[in-house]
């Protein structure tokens, strides 16, 4: 692919939002000679709720390394509203194949009825939609009317097919579990088999953003669901014909992470992308305060681990963005802290609470706060806040809880019932706390690094996962380490500019 030689494209570091505003909603990835390609559905203007926000088109940004991004042309808008995709043109897949590049979408008719529709490009910039539109709609005789979206098309070189694997509907189970990803073959793009149940989830609604890929020597599954606790979550089989496992937990991020779907480079990594929502300004569901689209999240590596388990880490092109650090000062906490000669400090809090607060008068609103524990066994949870104040009752908590084996991020203003009524919500998109279970206890020094983007909080925890979050509170230039019911040691605090 070549950059269109008729805009003049807009640069941004760090990319969040478009150059005019507009919020990120679903992202398209695709590697292609060195460079990575996000198509990203995108709002009209001005708009908040379904169908309006929902006339997405698909906007294309391009980067070499993963954080200076350029903005290119439109790739594809909806049509006419008499059109299969007159309502909005979503999900899908981009793949490139004897020199021609090609784009399965969801269209959204008006009616709002889903198809699978196909256009295509000689450069990867300027597509045209195939005259012959829809190419798929389900079978009623099997499949559900109304969910018939998301192709992810990949080529099969084991049976030299191109596979297409969309989220769909079964008729054979009851209402609760007729969530399946659906699959079909095809030689040549073109001419498609029927479609076939690939994987069935159970208990879950809509497998959405479906897609298949390598990590070493294994396949892995990836869809997201909005029942059965929300998120993007991952299965790992041998083979593609299953059976499809999941070894730990199910997704590196939690409820908060969704729709979220990746390349693989020249390297082999796996990169992820996702969107973190925006607030709802009209608060039409006081249950559910968040939006469809929001900002672009940072990318996040995924690897498999020796028991099969996907982890999420920092990728490194992200780490090298993180800059100079700030200076500290304590700002306030208890007094039940020591200081260990070249180690750090450890909260003696067995029975009780340690915190200790900082305050960095330069941290501006792209940032990354820091810090390592060790010795964390017996304590009941370890951890960070940000956007807090000298007495750490507000603000987004990072706390992992070494006795049960779990990673949380917790809005620290949030009454229990809003928590209970926002996280149980069947259809809502996010929720004040974020959740990742563990196996087992993470080994050795726990390492906290926190990217504070606005109101954006990226939490890499443990080469284990990261949980994302939007604040609810103010910015502020407050952080703190907490330590609960134990004797854990804290070092190697900084507060570090980004981007």
């Amino acid at each position: 692919m070549s950059p269109s030689t008729t805009t003049s494209p807009a640069q941004t570091r760090a990319f969040a939002r478009f150059a005019d505003g507009l919020p990120v909603g679903d992202v398209i990835p695709f590697w292609h000679d060195g460079t990575y390609h996000l198509f990203i559905l995108t709002p009209p203007a001005s708009t908040l709720h379904y169908p309006e926000r929902l006339l997405t088109t698909w906007r294309h940004i391009t980067s070499t390394d993963l954080i200076d991004w350029t903005e290119l042309p439109p790739a594809i808008a909806p049509g006419d509203p008499a059109e299969a995709d007159g309502g909005g043109i979503w999900t899908g897949s981009v793949i490139e194949a004897d020199g021609l590049f090609h784009i399965f979408y969801t269209a959204h008719a008006s009616d709002s009825l889903q198809a699978i529709c196909h256009a295509t490009s000689p450069d990867g910039i300027t597509w045209e939609k195939d005259p012959a539109n829809p190419i798929s709609r389900p079978d009623p005789s099997r499949f559900e009317s109304n969910d018939w979206r998301d192709p992810f098309v990949f080529w099969n070189a084991e049976e030299q097919r191109y596979w297409m694997l969309i989220t769909a509907r079964s008729l054979l189970a009851n209402a609760a579990s007729r969530g399946v990803v659906a699959f079909a073959t095809s030689t040549d793009l073109t001419a498609w088999s029927e479609f076939e149940i690939f994987y069935d989830t159970f208990l879950t609604h809509a497998p959405e953003c479906p897609e298949v890929f390598r990590l070493g020597d294994s396949w892995v599954l990836g869809y997201s669901r909005f029942t059965d606790r929300r998120g993007t979550v991952y299965r790992v089989s041998e083979s593609l014909s299953g059976p499809w496992r999941s070894f730990g937990a199910e997704g590196p991020d939690a409820a908060n992470w969704y729709a979220a779907k990746g390349l693989s480079d020249a390297t082999g990594r796996r990169i992820a992308f996702g969107w973190v929502p925006d607030h709802d300004p009209e608060l039409r569901d006081p249950a559910n305060p968040w939006l469809w689209a929001g900002d672009l999240a940072l990318p996040r590596e995924l690897r498999l681990d020796e028991r099969g388990r996907i982890t999420m880490h920092m990728p490194v092109e992200v780490e090298h963005a993180i800059g100079s650090a700030t200076a500290l000062t304590e700002a306030g906490g208890t007094d039940n802290w020591s200081s260990i000669a070249g180690r750090g400090i450890q909260g003696n809090a067995i029975g009780t609470v340690a915190t200790r607060v900082f305050e960095s008068a330069e941290a501006s609103t792209a940032s990354v706060f820091s810090a390592t524990f060790d010795d964390v066994d017996d304590s009941q949870l370890v951890g960070v806040v940000v956007h807090t104040n000298e007495m750490v009752d507000h603000g987004v908590g990072i706390y992992y809880y070494p006795r049960i084996h779990s990673i949380r991020a917790v809005d620290m203003k949030a009454p229990a019932g809003k928590v209970t009524a926002e996280y149980e919500s069947m259809f809502g998109q996010y929720a004040p706390v974020a959740e990742h279970d563990l196996t087992g206890p993470l080994e050795g020094p726990v390492e906290f690094r926190v990217v504070i983007r606005g109101d954006v909080v990226e939490a890499f925890v443990g080469e284990a996962c990261c949980l994302t979050f939007r604040s609810k509170g103010a910015e502020s230039t407050h952080a703190a380490v907490v330590v609960v019911d134990g004797d854990a040691r804290v070092s190697d605090i900084s507060w570090r500019r980004f981007g």
